[in-house]
């Protein structure tokens, strides 16, 4: 029954299976982080729209009706109405800081750019770790099912010979033993797996069964370009940590110039037209009134605040270097992950290829075991040694594919070119499920 199992998990990818793509596309339509990226990018917009139409002009009008009652000594008191109307106008000719509050409020959207660029790259990074996550828990698990169900041969051959008395209790013992640590091995394999598919289906609301593979081939590409200079300058000027650290100095810089902006005078271009009606039916008035029509410049200049422009101007030179210091950080911490990655991703490819070729001896080794066994010169011991050795080897190979694929995708992101289109490129690479899909059978 567990031969059975196991070769059904290493049938073809089954149809409809979700794949890394259609995972990333569910995530987007309820992920919070992005949606708190993105309404606060269209807040900065809005700001930067409020801050252009400080520069506009603006309309005016006003109204008002009242009630008179008029007491004149030697009178009866009498009654009346009154109606006014205004309507002025004012168009800003020099505000040097609203002015600056644009370029401020442009800085920002940029800003905001940036993280709403970092959030969705770290929305695709979660999508993948979880994806692969559940693959490589899936092939962890399968290895400790392949290697249970050999063991478990190996152990019912032992106790057939123990029996007829052709080798030593030991042999069924040490058998035993190893098979009751893969028995072990498969319950928390099992519960690694569960946590792994709940992590996934968090993020992307998606019951991963099952889940498309990914080629192997996949998993022995260096970064392209394979120049670790390339990525380095990449990560300096485009990583969106950086970016976003940019815009945030290219603010504070402006809020420099908009602090000492209070100091320059405003000048506007003012008209207004008003209108009073008065009305008055005991003293038999109707309709007087007037109108009035004025045009002119008004002027405004502060000539003393008690220090408060001179404070504002201190305040942000202080957090221009502030700003500025962590532009430095972010680029520093850019390049030092630009170089980890790059770094990582090609001693992972390395890793895959040796651990390929540490497979193929390890089969070899447990082949020449066996037969070794059936001739006398290696013992059951041996066999298991051979054994636990290979499948320790096909786990290690396993997880290095996985941090390949990963850290080329860290790699994107600490430059700023991670797409969805890197998932793309994986998926077309889709492949059944599981490390085993393309193994030879386990040697018996």
């Amino acid at each position: 029954m567990r031969t059975a199992v196991i070769a059904l998990a290493c049938s073809a990818m089954p149809a409809g299976a979700v794949d890394l793509v259609e995972s990333y596309l569910a995530a987007q339509k309820h992920d919070p982080i992005v949606a708190s990226a993105e309404a606060s990018h269209t807040g900065g917009i809005e700001v930067l729209r409020q801050a252009q139409a400080q520069l506009g002009p603006g309309i005016k009008a006003t109204g008002s009706a009242g009630y008179l009652q008029t007491h004149l000594l030697g009178f009866a008191p009498s009654t009346g109405t009154t109606l006014q109307g205004a309507l002025s106008l004012d168009q800003p000719v020099f505000h040097h800081a609203d002015a600056i509050a644009v370029d401020q409020a442009q800085s920002t959207v940029l800003r905001l750019d940036s993280i709403l660029a970092g959030a969705q790259e770290d929305l695709i990074l979660r999508v993948a770790q979880a994806y692969f996550n559940v693959l490589l828990a899936q092939d962890l698990l399968e290895a400790t099912l392949r290697e249970e169900s050999s063991i478990g041969e190996q152990l019912a051959r032992a106790k057939r010979s123990y029996e007829v008395g052709t080798v030593p209790i030991t042999d069924v013992t040490d058998a035993q033993a190893r098979y009751d640590v893969s028995a072990a091995g498969e319950s928390q394999n099992r519960s690694d797996l569960e946590l792994a598919k709940r992590a996934y289906e968090i993020i992307t609301g998606l019951v991963p069964e099952p889940l498309a593979g990914v080629s192997v081939a996949a998993t022995l590409r260096p970064p392209q370009p394979n120049n670790l200079q390339y990525w380095i300058a990449e990560a300096q000027s485009h990583s969106p940590a950086v970016v976003q650290a940019m815009a945030t100095y290219d603010v504070q810089q402006r809020e420099i110039d908009h602090s000492r902006a209070a100091r320059y005078p405003t000048v506007d271009l003012v008209a207004s037209l008003s209108k009073e009606t008065f009305s008055h039916k005991d003293l038999n008035v109707q309709g007087t009134g007037g109108k009035t029509a004025e045009i002119g410049v008004l002027v405004s200049l502060t000539v003393w605040d008690g220090g408060m422009i001179n404070s504002h101007v201190r305040q942000a030179l202080a957090g221009a270097d502030q700003a500025h210091d962590d532009l430095q950080s972010s680029r520093d911490a850019a390049v030092q992950a630009a170089r980890q990655y790059y770094l990582g991703t090609n001693s992972a490819v390395d890793q895959v290829r040796a651990l390929e070729k540490a497979a193929v001896s390890g089969r070899v080794s447990l082949e020449g075991s066996l037969r070794g066994q059936e001739v006398g010169t290696r013992t059951a011991i041996d066999v298991l040694n051979a054994r636990t050795a290979l499948f320790q080897t096909l786990r290690q190979l396993a997880a290095e594919r996985y941090t390949v694929l990963l850290d080329t995708l860290q790699l994107k992101a600490a430059t700023g070119n991670l797409t969805a289109h890197d998932l793309e490129s994986l998926t077309s690479l889709s492949a059944p499920a599981g490390l085993f899909a393309a193994e030879p059978p386990m040697p018996h």
